[in-house]
């Protein structure tokens, strides 16, 4: 498949998988982002959408409360390219760890998404998310 070709299908399979999700159709969601990691193959994690695809998934699983799930594709968006050093993905990460009970990893991936994107990463999110790495951030904001 052509590389043009090949990108239009995954942003309609993007496309429909975030409209199925918002419209709270979580399985077929996860569907039409798997049907675009099948069309990239073996070499979905160096392609440059799989933070996105993997991310996607992720969110969902996140959404459902689905801790373990959610840490396997976020898992996967961060060891793809581009997927570390990445503000959402590091704060995902952070938070699925502390819903885990990993509290020190919990502190070290949101701390990465703290340094990445500040305190906006934060905004709506549950306040003991931040909580946790205020220990550090606050006293070091206050020197």
């Amino acid at each position: 498949m052509k590389n043009e070709l090949l990108s239009q299908k995954i942003v309609d399979f993007t496309q429909k998988a975030k409209a199925l999700m918002l419209n709270g159709n979580y399985q077929a969601s996860i569907n039409k982002y798997k049907e675009a990691l099948d069309l990239l193959g073996e070499k979905a994690m160096n392609s440059k959408y799989a933070v996105m695809l993997f991310s996607g998934i992720g969110e969902i699983y996140f959404l459902q409360k689905k801790w373990e799930d959610a840490l396997e594709y976020y898992g996967y968006a961060v060891n793809s390219d581009g997927g570390l050093g990445e503000p959402l993905i590091h704060l995902r990460l952070g938070q699925l760890r502390f819903e885990l009970g990993h509290i020190e990893k919990a502190k070290d991936e949101l701390l990465r998404a703290y340094m990445g994107g500040g305190d906006l990463m934060f905004k709506g999110e549950d306040p003991k998310y931040f909580q946790i790495i205020c220990e550090i951030v606050c006293k070091a904001s206050s020197t």
